[in-house]
């Protein structure tokens, strides 16, 4: 049970690590499609709507990663404490 559970915990973690780098790129291409301007000394991307400046989008973007590698690191951790367990739990029936 304990090893499905390790097996699930990799697999969420890869594709955690793929939804992270796919949010990077769909953010840079959304500003590759804009009109990149220079408004008050920043530079702003814009659409026919509106404008973002360039450091709140990448801001916004990092901290989207950065919530997805918090699930990485906490499911890296909890499958880091499951092996810990399944280990010592070898140990003990091996010793029995």
């Amino acid at each position: 049970m304990k090893h499905n559970l390790l097996i699930l915990i990799h697999w969420a973690i890869i594709i955690a690590l793929i939804i992270s780098s796919t949010i990077f790129i769909f953010d840079e291409v959304e500003l590759s499609s804009s009109n990149a301007e220079i408004k008050d000394g920043k530079l702003m991307f814009c659409t026919t709507d509106d404008c973002i400046s360039y450091t709140t989008k990448i801001s916004w973007t990092f901290l989207k990663i950065f919530i997805f590698e918090i699930i990485v690191a906490i499911l890296a951790l909890v499958a880091l404490r499951e092996g810990i367990s399944l280990e010592k739990r070898f140990k003990s029936q091996k010793i029995d």
